[in-house]
């Protein structure tokens, strides 16, 4: 299976890899360098569809393994547990597939099952550069 380096980037960053700062923004950084967007003209319509593109992939190639019951269980708990409400919202499902990108195994022992390559160190600079932005403000 072949990932495209701004996909490997986003499964990196829930992985931690990058600092977070406003995780929306942060978060349109990717489908923004993917579809070479301005990080104005992307929206939430570029991430989810982004992140959609990349689970569906990852589930056809074995990486997730994908239950629609399970899907949607997890969904509304997270809706439960973060808003105490019972209905889904867009981030629901966005942070559920992310979610399970974070917990995505990579390696078994020595073996590379997911290779990532390492954080993009322009993305982390940009970040970082937000951070300095939200502190001095």
């Amino acid at each position: 299976m072949e990932l495209h380096y701004w996909e490997k980037q986003l499964i990196l960053y829930t992985k931690n890899h990058f600092p977070r700062t406003d995780y929306e923004k942060d978060l349109k950084r990717f489908p923004a360098e993917l579809y070479v967007l301005s990080i104005e003209h992307t929206d939430d319509y570029n991430v989810l569809g982004m992140v959609v593109r990349l689970y569906q992939k990852l589930v056809d190639n074995g990486h997730i393994r994908f239950t629609l019951e399970k899907f949607i269980d997890n969904i509304f708990r997270r809706a439960s547990f973060e808003r105490h409400k019972n209905e889904v919202a867009y981030v629901d499902v966005l942070r559920q597939m992310l979610a399970e990108f974070q917990g995505l195994q990579v390696r078994d022992g020595e073996s590379v099952i997911l290779d990532l390559g390492k954080a993009d160190e322009e993305m982390k600079a940009a970040i970082e550069e937000d951070m300095d932005k939200e502190i001095t403000i």
